[in-house]
């Protein structure tokens, strides 16, 4: 297979006149493997070509350029190439068989990189060939200082496909000595030469630099002086701008340029000011003159700013440049500093004219409405905050009164008057800081003064007014007149939206022109003044008239709705509404910003008492021009030269067009379609649907969009739509049906297998993958053999179906060192390709003929060339383990060892629960002890100490390691104890662990012979009236009572032991043949014991009396007694 596709690559690259024999598989087989790797080494050496000269051209304009091109192939097949564009056939000529020749004549500038190629298509040597110039001259080369802190040169490096290295020196004054650029750099296409101050090369006290620049390149060299005169290349840095010294209409300003070198350069000064009232009327900056500038010293200057509106902000703009540089922009340092000055209160009071009052409707019959009317102070002349207007006195006929008005605005008030009776008020202007000085007098006398009748025309941003001279009577003559003008608040006559301005004309006057300067709406009022003080008030202009014609000018209003629909409303002016019958309506699609008509116009007529219209199916976003006109049975009303302008909303565009598929793969769709015709808005994005997804695509000016939708199926058929969205979305586009080209299939569930029982043979079955990615040409099994932990080896069959029959396999196909068979399968899907491929090496046959029991009954081949394989990844292994593990050991060996094991570990549980029922045996007393574990106490033995009492708990017993010589030494001497209980320590205290040694040898000795003893004493006694106290000694804690103990008296024969008088020795105890000791005196050698009354644990009884041995008549001892009690009782039976 090896020898196979080295013949395929030899076959491909010896495209020759006389194409090389390959090798056979025989021949290689003979010449060995090294042979065959050096075959294919030599075989992709010699086939490449060389250019010569080996390095890269650079020449100079106009040159020729000459190489060449050598190869082992025909040189009739090589050719040289810019790129992909092979070179004029003209310039190349053939040397030999094997070699070509490149010229170039005259050449121009040029950098491009030229290719030998075989046969056009291999490329198999570069060169790149760069064609320039010497270094060119410099033409911008520039110095600045920026506040002496640096010097930076810099220059425009010129065009050249030459590199050119640039290299800059320089010198001071008439110093030789030379310094050279310390941070030289490129950037941007300009060279900088940067002087710092720290490098220590910055002169500042010179004046004049001479700097030299050498550019060299591999086609010559040049050096360029320049002298730059370095005081003219000064921008000087911001001063320090401050200003002190606030007053109400002064302020003083101070800087401080910080550097001494400008007394050698000089500065030059332009100082602006501009205030807010200024900014907001548009009133440009206020330049200063700077003659008054004073010099505090060699670097600080002052200003003084006079005639300044009180409480106004300000912001003063300073700039500087050294004299003698150019005066450019960029030259001037500028700084800005803002500042108000300090509040006080109005200089003025509000402005008032001698007519400015009108006498409005009647009220009732003895009262009048009277409007005052007043000029607010401008923005300069508020001087604080909080500016109002206050009405400060008034006087009806003379006295003063208390009248405050009923309805007021920052431009007049509103009262309830007699109009019988004159009035006199004061106004004043008032702000935080207090009242103005002065106040301003309007006098609203009783008596009516003829008024004019005023008529008002509008005319191409003017208006015009004009009025009669009013009658009079009784020698009455007018003075002059007052125009009263404010913008109006509303459609009313007399409301006005801002301050209200007058102006006087001459009594033989009669009309006034107002040039507007917007399209607001004006208001107008006249007023006749009369020689003595009188004025017929303010007489409003109720209507506008055209100048044309009767009917004025009307402009519309309007709204875009939903629905391509705009909502037209309007007012008409009272001079109109009796004269109009209806309403011309013209409108167009027009170009913004221009008001000719894209489409013909459109007309209707509306009647004349509607005042609101709807234009409906217009073109969705679309500013449509809107011109109205009044009309009525004689005359047609003017159009406004200026359309109403109004743009229809969004709605759902036109579907995209001609939705095509371009391109696919396996996991991609590529799309293209054409925007919708019908923007009817602006589009903002697209939405490609599909298969129940959706992408969205941002939209863009493009007429065609192209898109490639990713992370798709394969082998999977797409239904897909565009829509096109504004504020809404439109119809669907065409839909197309594409299905994506087949992948590569998921992983195979793992496999079954099936054994037939009445064969040998088994099934070996699995399912189609769930993502199949094509229609799964066949299926790969492989079976794999592992020894001792390693793949030993596999077989891989193609089948063409889910299932594989082995005819021969059966339980012992196993052989000696198999640990485990592997089946794992995997689907294929075929392409095909122009490429080959080769299927997948098989392993070589298993020894004999084991190799047909892995053979699949369905085994086929399905490899062919000009094919491509997509194989999905192998299925979860499924192991068949043999019955020999890799060592060898039987796998019976380990189930023995597992089970004998079991058995263990059951034994040991059950002797383990044997043991621990013998350890909780209880102690079982000889004959004649047994009243001693009765659970009441001893009968005629009240109060008798008991054993339990007396000692400690079994744990006590292992406090000592020498209880046990201690026993000995007892048991020797026949003494119940080998000390006196109450003798001290070295120390002078009890010793605890000697009394606790003691206890526990009396309870050791005591356990030894209780079984005799008790069992005697017992017996002897069985005639008492005192019974045996209760002997629980297992359970018992209670301490052992502290006794004084003294040394009994030797005795020839021990007749207790551990405490128990003995049976057999009771008698003879008390005959007088021995010294004894009396009851007597047992009782007084007994110390009090202190024990709480009440139970213990184990039912006992404790006492905080003295024991007593006293029983009556007879006193007889009984239960556990110390060898003192037993003496003692002994002196008393004497």
């Amino acid at each position: 297979m090896l020898m196979q596709s080295y013949n395929e690559f030899c076959l491909q690259n010896t495209s020759r006149d006389t194409p090389s024999k390959p090798f056979t598989s025989d021949e290689m087989k003979s010449k060995g493997r090294p042979l065959f790797l050096l075959l294919i080494l030599l075989q992709m050496t010699y086939s490449i070509a060389q250019i010569f000269p080996k390095n890269n051209i650079v020449k100079n304009v106009g040159d020729h350029v000459q190489m060449w091109c050598t190869s082992k192939d025909p040189s009739k097949y090589l050719s040289f190439y810019n790129a992909s564009e092979e070179l004029p056939k003209e310039n190349m000529k053939i040397v030999n068989e094997t070699t070509i020749e490149l010229n170039l004549y005259n050449v121009t500038t040029m950098d491009v990189s030229v290719t030998c190629k075989f046969n056009g298509t291999r490329g198999e040597d570069m060169r790149r060939i760069i064609v320039g110039t010497p270094p060119k001259e410099i033409e911008d080369f520039r110095c600045l200082s920026y506040d002496f802190n640096y010097f930076e040169c810099k220059f425009t490096m010129p065009t050249n496909f030459v590199k050119v290295k640039y290299n800059i020196t320089y010198s001071v004054g008439f110093s030789p000595l030379i310094y050279y650029c310390p941070k030289g750099r490129e950037e941007n296409n300009k060279y900088i030469c940067n002087i710092t101050i720290e490098s220590g090369k910055y002169r500042q006290v010179h004046d004049e630099y001479t700097f030299k620049i050498h550019a060299e390149n591999k086609l010559g060299n040049r050096t360029f002086v320049r002298v730059v005169k370095h005081y003219e290349m000064v921008i000087p840095g911001k001063p320090m701008l401050k200003v002190t010294n606030i007053s109400t209409n002064s302020a003083r300003m101070e800087w401080d340029v910080m550097k001494t070198f400008y007394s050698r350069t000089g500065l030059v000064f332009e100082i602006d000011i501009v205030s807010r009232y200024n900014a907001s009327i548009r009133k440009p900056w206020e330049k200063l003159d700077t003659s008054r500038i004073k010099s505090i010293s060699e670097t600080k200057y002052s200003f003084n700013l006079v005639n300044l509106y009180p409480y106004m902000l300000y912001e003063v703009k300073l700039r500087l440049k050294v004299a003698n540089a150019a005066n450019i922009s960029e030259m001037w340092t500028a700084v800005n500093e803002q500042f108000r000055t300090k509040s006080k209160k109005p200089d003025n009071p509000p402005a008032v004219d001698v007519g400015s009052f009108l006498k409005q409707l009647t009220y009732n019959t003895s009262a009048t409405w009277f409007i005052i009317y007043w000029k607010g102070l401008e923005e300069y002349e508020k001087n604080a905050d909080g500016l109002s207007y206050v009405l400060t006195k008034a006087l009806k006929n003379g006295k003063e009164v208390d009248i405050q008005p009923k309805e007021n605005t920052s431009y007049s008030a509103k009262f309830v008057l007699d109009e019988k009776a004159d009035y006199e008020f004061t106004l004043h202007s008032s702000n935080v800081e207090g009242l103005s000085k002065e106040g301003s007098v309007i006098s609203v006398p009783k008596r009516e003064y003829p008024a004019p009748h005023l008529k008002k025309i509008y005319k191409e941003m003017s208006y015009i007014l004009s009025w009669d001279e009013p009658s009079t009577e009784d020698n009455l003559e007018i003075d002059n007149y007052t125009v009263f003008s404010c913008e109006a608040a509303s459609e009313t006559f007399d409301q006005c939206k801002s301050n209200l301005n007058f102006t006087h004309v001459s009594r033989n006057v009669r009309n006034f022109t107002y040039m507007m300067n917007t399209q607001e709406k004006m208001n107008f009022a006249v007023s006749a003044n009369y020689y003595g003080g009188g004025s017929s008030g303010m007489i409003w202009a109720l209507c506008t008239a055209s100048a044309n014609s009767d009917f004025g000018i009307i402009k519309p209003k309007g709204l875009p709705q939903h629905g391509n629909t705009i909502k037209l409303y309007w007012n008409v002016e009272c001079v109109y509404s009796t004269m109009v019958e209806g309403f011309r309506l013209n409108y167009c699609p027009i170009a913004v910003n221009n008001a000719s008509c894209k489409e013909p116009l459109k007309s209707l007529n509306i009647s004349g008492s509607i005042r609101e219209y709807y234009l409906t199916n217009l073109k969705a976003y679309t500013t449509y021009g809107i011109w109205m006109s009044m009309y009525s049975a004689k005359k047609q009303g003017p159009e406004d030269y200026t359309p109403l302008e109004i743009t229809t909303l969004e709605s759902a565009p036109s579907p995209p067009r001609r939705l095509t598929a371009l391109n696919k793969t396996d996991h991609s769709i590529e799309l293209q379609w054409e925007a919708p015709e019908f923007h009817n808005g602006i589009l903002t994005y697209y939405k490609i649907y599909y298969d129940n997804e959706r992408e969205n695509i941002t939209a863009t000016n493009e007429t065609k969009i192209t898109w490639t939708i990713k992370r798709l199926s394969s082998y999977k058929n797409y239904k897909i739509y565009v829509t096109a969205s504004t504020t809404t979305e439109s119809e669907a586009s065409n839909d197309i049906s594409v299905r994506t080209l087949i992948g590569s299939p998921s992983t195979t569930d793992q496999v079954n297998i099936i054994t037939d029982k009445d064969s040998s043979a088994v099934t070996i079955s699995w399912k189609r993958p769930q993502v199949p990615s094509g229609p799964i040409d066949f299926y790969e099994l492989k079976v794999s053999i592992f020894e001792r932990g390693n793949l030993a080896n596999y077989r891989i069959s193609q089948i063409n179906g889910t299932k594989c029959t082995m005819r021969q396999f059966h339980d012992n196909i196993c052989r000696n060192n198999w640990e485990k068979i592997e089946f794992e399968v995997r689907a294929v899907n075929a392409i095909p390709s122009e490429y080959g491929e080769v299927p997948d090496s098989f392993s070589e046959e298993y020894p004999g003929t084991l190799g047909n029991h892995f053979r699949c009954q369905e085994e086929s081949s399905f490899y062919q060339y000009n094919t491509r394989y997509l194989k999905g990844e192998w299925s979860t292994k499924l192991q068949q383990m043999c019955y020999y593990s890799a060592s060898g050991i039987p796998n019976t060996l380990i189930i023995i060892s597992i089970f004998t094991f079991i058995i263990f570990a059951v034994s040991a549980y059950f002797l383990s629960k044997k043991y621990m029922k013998m350890k909780d045996i209880g102690i079982t007393f000889p004959p004649g002890l047994t009243d001693l574990d009765q659970e009441s106490g001893p009968k005629g033995c009240d109060n008798v100490i008991s054993r339990d009492e007396s000692i400690h708990s079994e744990e006590s017993l292992y406090k000592n390691e020498n209880h046990k010589l201690l026993e000995s030494n007892r048991m020797d001497s026949g003494y119940t104890n080998g000390f006196d209980r109450t003798e001290k320590s070295d120390t002078g205290e009890f010793d605890d662990s000697s009394i606790d040694a003691i206890r526990g040898e009396e309870d050791s000795s005591s356990r030894h012979a209780e079984s005799v003893e008790m069992s005697d004493m017992s017996d002897s006694m069985s005639n008492s009236p005192i019974d045996s106290p209760n002997m629980n000694i297992r359970e018992n804690n209670m301490p052992a009572p502290i006794a004084q103990i003294s040394q009994p008296r030797p005795l020839k024969k021990p007749i207790i032991i551990n405490g128990y008088v003995q049976h057999d020795s009771f008698q003879s105890f008390a005959e007088p043949t021995i010294p004894y000791t009396s009851l007597d005196e047992i009782q007084n050698t007994i110390i009090p014991i202190n024990m709480n009354a009440a139970t213990d644990s184990n039912g006992l009884s404790k006492h905080k009396d003295p024991v007593s041995m006293n029983t009556g008549a007879q006193e007889n001892i009984c239960g556990y007694v110390t060898h003192k009690q037993l003496s003692e009782f002994g002196h008393r039976q004497q």
